[in-house]
């Protein structure tokens, strides 16, 4: 069986990735799999086993973990339909072995990356507005994101919604809408 489309989008905390993700599988009918969301276990046992620590801070040291896990879940819902991954990717999109490498565990082609990427305050007011435990301390050193080293859909998440759906529409069309 041939694997389906994953649409992955990266970007720094607070570009909106989660957004744009869930409302544009919603519009083409693709699962989505959020590494925030799958790893969840993964770093509620790390803060099990290390009270007190900084969940910003786990995340980073149990990053082979929770990309794991996030993996696997791309594999293997990708059997069924198109798939939009979320997470930051940030080494994944570093370097184009680092790239071929993602794609191979996941599965293979077809696979488009989305980088979106948005000015520092506004991704300091979105971050502090969530208020998201993640995200505990992580304000205080916002840097502006590296592009990636690889091909993407470069999206400025400055926009509303609705004109980021109106832009994926037009520069995807239907290449990631097939499943």
């Amino acid at each position: 069986m041939t694997p389906r489309h994953v649409l992955a989008v990266s970007g720094a905390a607070g570009t909106g990735k989660t957004t744009l993700a869930t409302a544009w599988a919603e519009e083409i009918g693709a699962a989505v799999v959020d590494l925030d969301e799958v790893a969840a276990d993964v770093v509620a046992e790390g803060l099990r086993v290390a009270p007190g620590r900084r969940e910003v801070d786990l995340n980073s040291e149990l990053r082979s973990e929770r990309y794991g896990a996030l993996y696997a879940e791309v594999a293997h819902l990708r059997q069924r339909s198109a798939v939009v991954a979320v997470a930051p990717f940030t080494w994944e999109i570093g370097s184009r072995e680092a790239w071929v490498d993602f794609v191979s565990a996941i599965g293979g082609e077809p696979v488009t990356l989305v980088w979106m990427h948005v000015d520092t305050q506004i991704r300091r007011e979105r971050i502090e507005r969530r208020g998201a435990s993640r995200d505990h301390g992580r304000t205080e050193s916002l840097q502006t994101a590296t592009p990636p080293a690889v091909p993407a859909v470069h999206v400025d998440a400055g926009s509303p919604i609705t004109g980021l759906l109106d832009e994926l529409r037009s520069r995807l069309g239907n290449e990631a809408s097939e499943h």
